[in-house]
Parts: C-alpha cells; sequence; structure tokens
C-alpha cells in the first residue's frame, strides 16, 4: 500500500506531525489550536478552513476507496484503521468549524458542506463490511 512502511514510526504520525502543512498522503493538519481560538474568525480564515476542509475530505475518500481496494489482502486492516483515522479528523475540523461560527454562517455552511460530510460516513461504514465478503 501506498505509505505504507515509512521510515521512522507509523503512517499516522507522518500525517499528524506537521503543523500547518501537508504531511505524508497529502493530510493536512489543522494548525487551530481550539475552537474557542477560532471564535472571532475573520471571512479568509473560515474560507481557508474550508479548503482545509474540502482537500482533507479528498484525501478521507481516496484513503477509504485504498482500504477497499485491500478488502481481502493482509493489508485490509491497515488500511481500514488508516481510512477511519483519517476520516474521523476531517469530521473533526468540519465539526469544530461549524461549532466556532455564529448561527447562520454555520447554516450557510452545513448547507454547502453538510451533505459531503454525510457521504464521507457513509463511505466509512463501508469498510466496516467490505473485509467480510472476502
Amino acid at each position: 500500500a501506498a505509505g505504507a512502511g515509512l521510515p521512522g514510526g507509523s503512517r499516522a504520525a507522518a500525517v499528524f506531525g506537521g503543523v500547518g502543512g501537508g504531511g505524508a498522503r497529502g493530510f493536512m493538519a489543522s494548525s487551530s489550536a481550539s475552537s474557542a481560538d477560532a471564535a472571532a474568525l475573520t471571512p479568509d480564515e473560515v474560507k481557508k478552513k474550508m479548503d482545509e476542509i474540502n482537500d482533507n475530505f479528498s484525501i478521507s475518500r481516496e484513503e477509504i476507496e485504498s482500504a477497499l481496494e485491500a478488502a481481502g489482502t493482509t493489508y485490509f486492516n491497515e488500511e481500514a484503521d488508516f481510512a477511519r483515522e483519517v476520516t474521523e479528523r476531517t469530521l473533526g475540523l468540519y465539526y469544530a468549524l461549524c461549532e466556532a461560527l455564529p448561527e447562520g454562517e454555520r447554516a450557510s455552511t452545513q448547507r454547502a458542506m453538510g451533505m459531503k460530510m454525510e457521504q464521507l460516513k457513509a463511505e466509512l461504514k463501508l469498510l466496516d463490511h467490505a473485509h467480510d465478503d472476502h
């Protein structure tokens, strides 16, 4: 699997190691410390966070696809665990942004991104039974 066997530690450590930049396999680490820090987000900061979530959404989908392709192989569990980890991180970024926004902006963000996040959760659920078929 691509990214497996990274030198010096786990794939997750490589992915989440860099704050604010791209980690291994391109997963972006968030630079915000907490939703309290995000209470007064400027429109540019909101856009930046939405772009980060969208980038991570794409990466999460790729990781889920990679795990599904590994169903029936010895790599499946590792791929599935990694896909779950990056997807949970992506969902966490989305929920943190929603919590940090005032009600009107939150509703707008949920309309713009909510269906994608539900899609991500549904695709992740496919992993729960993918290995059973093989």
